[in-house]
């Protein structure tokens, strides 16, 4: 088994060509964890890491049927590292499906039923994590997938998420988030809004263009949903682009920290050697 082979339009070709020259300027560095600009050397400030720590940093995934039975148990860390390993493999073939000209073989379920869906609607996949950043905001993430819609005559982008089976799993919240989306529940669904909403700035930015519409796109055992990027995310993300440029990185937190304790230890030391001499 393989994902279906897609077929280009003139349209989609030109489209495909243009959004990949992206990557000759900013790319993912895998060694540094994070986007960096080939030119200038400067670092990129992620989404997902980003977004996590300023808005829904103490999340806890709940599992709904852990829930009923256990009176609101969270899920074992099992479910959740096998869930999140298998959300890359499929973001990862969905990704080369786009790009290379051969499909992958042996691909997971999710991937085919994602690939159906997507032809389904009439989109022409045109890119995989495609590198999207405003070099103001020195904020950069990558764009899961790129369509383009034959019908609309317009890219389509598409935020690539599996999982969270049973009745009401994906909205089940943990609380409220922070800063600027305070006023949302703290539920995978609101996530994975930011998320898109971001990626749908950020594309305009890139590319100069406000014409594209955002989806996630989430594949569950019974099926593959489409969510629209809501007005009520979009309405803010003025108010969330500042947060997340203004919020200082995890790194240089920790480097501060241990700045601040080597001062902190010197001048103790410093001390101690002062009044032994005397």
């Amino acid at each position: 088994m393989s994902l279906p082979v897609i077929h280009h339009t003139r349209a989609s070709s030109e489209h495909a060509v243009r959004i990949r020259k992206t990557s000759r300027i900013v790319s993912y560095n895998a060694a540094r964890e994070c986007f960096v600009n080939h030119d200038t050397k400067k670092r990129y400030k992620g989404v997902t890491t980003t977004a996590k720590r300023v808005f829904y940093r103490d999340y806890v995934y709940r599992h709904v049927s852990a829930s009923k039975k256990h009176g609101g148990g969270t899920s074992t860390c099992m479910d959740l590292s096998t869930g999140m390993e298998r959300g890359k493999e499929v973001d990862h073939q969905i990704s080369n499906w786009a790009n290379e000209p051969e499909p992958p073989r042996k691909p997971h379920v999710y991937s085919e039923k994602i690939a159906a869906a997507i032809l389904k609607l009439g989109l022409v996949p045109i890119g995989g994590q495609v590198p999207v950043y405003d070099d103001d905001l020195m904020i950069a993430t990558a764009a899961d997938l790129v369509c383009y819609s034959k019908k609309n005559n317009c890219l389509v982008l598409c935020e690539i998420k599996c999982g969270w089976n049973g009745s009401g799993a994906y909205k089940k919240a943990s609380g409220r988030m922070h800063s600027a989306m305070s006023a949302f529940d703290n539920s995978p669904a609101n996530q994975h809004q930011i998320q898109l909403g971001m990626t749908h700035y950020l594309f305009g930015v890139t590319f100069g263009t406000t014409s594209h519409e955002s989806y996630v796109v989430r594949c569950a055992d019974r099926g593959v949903y489409f969510y629209k990027l809501e007005d009520s995310v979009m309405s803010r993300i003025g108010k969330v682009c500042t947060a997340m440029s203004e919020s200082k990185s995890v790194r240089r937190n920790s480097k501060k920290k241990r700045i601040n304790s080597m001062a902190a230890t010197h001048g103790s030391a410093r001390k101690k050697h002062k009044k032994t001499k005397q």
